[in-house]
């Protein structure tokens, strides 16, 4: 719930607006304007279920850096199936499985320039948008059944997948960090 000093992105690899909060949008004029001038320089964004439109409303057509036209609801909308099976983030997911975790409802839609990653045209449930020298990839729902206890290999499936996002934003100059490495940078 607190706001972010967006004059410090440049100091993120990574910055994830996990579900928006009204709250964090009120007082932000340009955060629009902010987030795409890091995405162009380098920095990557993730966001999660409804911040777009929490941040921007649903038309999203004036934040090119997102790279889809709108953010929609849709309350009966059938589980995602994976468009990319061969992307990185997501090479490690058996296309043919039937996760839990891709029911979602908060998606966007119409992509300009995003990858749709999961989903289709119509309910995007991941995309990445490259945009500049940076990336902004949107995910419908974030790791928050983690706490049951009776998730086994389908969180696993979905915490890999998490965990090649990051991956792929630490990323320093084209080489896969380590924990170590990034621990390091983050440090310094």
């Amino acid at each position: 719930g607190d706001t972010m000093e967006f004059a410090d992105l440049d100091r993120f690899r990574l910055v994830v607006i996990s579900h928006g909060d009204e709250a964090l949008a009120a007082g932000q004029e340009g955060v629009g304007e902010a987030l795409e001038e890091y995405v162009r320089e380098g920095g990557h964004v993730l966001l999660i279920g409804n911040a777009p439109d929490t941040l921007f409303g649903r038309d999203l057509t004036g934040q090119p850096w997102i790279g889809t036209e709108a953010w929609t609801y849709a309350s009966a909308a059938p589980p995602s199936t994976i468009a990319a099976p061969e992307h990185p983030w997501l090479a490690h997911l058996d296309p043919q499985a039937e996760y839990y975790w891709l029911a979602g409802t908060q998606l966007l839609a119409r992509p300009t320039t995003a990858e749709v990653l999961i989903g289709s045209d119509d309910a995007i449930y991941l995309s990445r948008n490259d945009y500049g020298e940076g990336w902004c990839a949107f995910l419908a729902r974030g790791p928050f059944p983690y706490t049951r206890d009776d998730v086994g290999p389908m969180r696993e499936a979905q915490i890999a997948m998490l965990r090649a996002i990051v991956r792929d934003a630490a990323a320093i100059e084209g080489r896969i960090t380590n924990a170590s490495d990034v621990a390091a940078t983050m440090t310094s």
